[in-house]
């Protein structure tokens, strides 16, 4: 991941003044490649963060909109995702930066900026369903699910071991111990 290119997310909160103060970004796909584990192929998403500075903590509440494309897990082939989140991350003030929380950063007293790319980037991945698929299957890659439905296997193929499986087999050794621990 480059720091430079990801210098626009980085807001110093040294001399913000207490209050309500808004960003917008547009997450595109320049923005996703300076990851590397990222299951985005292109992304449109509109960012809204509404950072609200306090005395004690500072509160930063991220809006994620837009759309994506990434593979169908069915067919492969690139389809295009809705994605909306909404989420918080509390920052607090201690002796030592702490991030290994999910909604809460801990910023130690030499601190003086906060890096929004990290969550940026893990709330658009979180958001993304577990199982990308086309609302039909019509829509899927026809010749894929073709050669998917050629090489399926519908039932097991008759072997020595699947007469096992019907074998009603009960082990003398077993019967002895049921009846100790009783």
């Amino acid at each position: 991941m480059s720091t430079n290119s990801l210098k626009e997310y980085q807001i110093p909160f040294l001399g913000l003044k207490p209050g309500k103060h808004e960003y917008e970004y547009v997450l595109d796909q320049a923005f996703f490649d300076q990851f590397e584990s990222s299951d985005i192929q292109q992304s449109d998403i509109q960012a809204l963060i509404m950072l609200e500075k306090q005395s004690t903590m500072i509160l930063i509440d991220f809006n994620l909109d837009g759309e994506i494309m990434v593979s169908c897990d069915r067919c492969g082939e690139p389809m295009a995702q809705i994605l909306h989140t909404q989420q918080r991350l509390v920052v607090k003030f201690g002796e030592e930066t702490d991030d290994s929380m999910d909604d809460m950063l801990i910023l130690g007293p030499a601190e003086f900026q906060i890096d929004l790319s990290r969550y940026l980037f893990e709330f658009a991945q979180l958001s993304m369903p577990a199982k990308n698929v086309h609302a039909s299957q019509l829509d899927c890659n026809q010749d894929t699910l073709a050669a998917l439905e050629k090489h399926s296997i519908a039932e097991a193929p008759a072997t020595t071991w699947a007469a096992l499986k019907d074998l009603d087999y009960e082990d003398p050794e077993d019967r002895i111990f049921l009846e100790e621990e009783e």
